[in-house]
């Protein structure tokens, strides 16, 4: 989600937050595929074989994404090896990484490569981050639209080192990760499949599977959000908040076609990628007819 405190999921005082009074109940779809069960990690599923422009599909075997994996257990470890991952993008903050050193430690897991790519790798300060999270409590569209902006802005850096990694290094199964895989995850995932043409609803769909991904995780983040003093204990500012509605993120879609033309124009003139690395990207992001 975006950049904010959860080392008070492990603090006594969360007893006694009051829990939100509309929560559905977990998801099943988050045991089936795309999702793979990693246990204790949540919202781990990789992307889908989506039609992409002009021909094939979405490679299935390069890009994964989940929450944060600090809490992985030897199976999960074992059940990780299964899988073409090579290396491991971080996007959190170094804030977040230090306020939740002891609860959600930055992990190595074995037979990969971990990379710490900060989406807001400058310090930000505390006013610039309330008003980050009171973005996505907004009715409508637009206060995600503001916020994956931010996102976009902020994380030139961190997406061109992934994207010159699938340049690079296409048989190298990437994982990427934020806190709960959802906002800047998010993000990085729609430039990927915006940028070989899926189509925006397809974009959305995919986005969306997140609220099963997060489901049973979703009651205990929602109580600390409820403390954060940016929010107010606004609790249907907070459901807003993680929520993955596919029209917040069609919506973005369409705001960043209008600045930049699509994706391929955000790495073009922000990351500074030419022709031929965009065509080298895009290439080894597709699995040909």
């Amino acid at each position: 989600m975006a950049n904010y405190d959860l080392s008070k999921l492990d603090s006594p005082a969360l007893s006694s937050t009051p829990q939100l009074r509309t929560l559905p109940p977990p998801d099943p779809r988050r045991h089936l595929p795309p999702f793979i069960p990693i246990p204790k990690i949540h919202n781990f599923r990789s992307l889908q074989p989506f039609p992409t422009s002009p021909s094939g599909h979405f490679r299935t075997d390069l890009i994964y994404r989940c929450a944060e994996p600090s809490p992985i257990t030897p199976q999960g470890h074992a059940a990780i090896s299964k899988l073409p991952i090579k290396s491991v993008f971080d996007l959190r903050s170094a804030d977040e990484l230090a306020k939740n050193a002891t609860r959600a430690p930055a992990v190595q897991i074995p037979g990969t490569t971990r990379y710490h790519v900060p989406v807001f790798g400058e310090a930000v300060d505390e006013a610039s981050r309330e008003q980050h999270l009171r973005f996505y409590t907004e009715s409508g569209s637009g206060g995600f639209v503001k916020a994956y902006q931010e996102i976009l802005g902020h994380g030139v850096g961190a997406f061109r080192r992934i994207f010159e990694h699938v340049r690079d290094r296409p048989e190298d199964g990437v994982l990427v990760h934020c806190t709960a895989g959802k906002d800047r995850t998010g993000v990085f995932v729609a430039l990927a499949l915006n940028l070989v043409g899926v189509d925006d609803e397809l974009i959305g769909e995919e986005y969306q599977l997140t609220e099963a991904g997060l489901s049973e995780w979703a009651p205990i983040i929602f109580k600390v959000l409820l403390q954060e003093p940016a929010l107010g204990g606004d609790q249907d500012g907070v459901i807003r908040l993680g929520s993955a509605k596919k029209e917040n993120m069609m919506a973005f879609l369409e705001w960043m076609r209008k600045k930049y033309g699509g994706a391929g124009g955000y790495l073009k003139g922000e990351c500074s990628f030419g022709d031929e690395d965009i065509e080298k990207i895009k290439e080894n992001l597709v699995e040909k007819a």
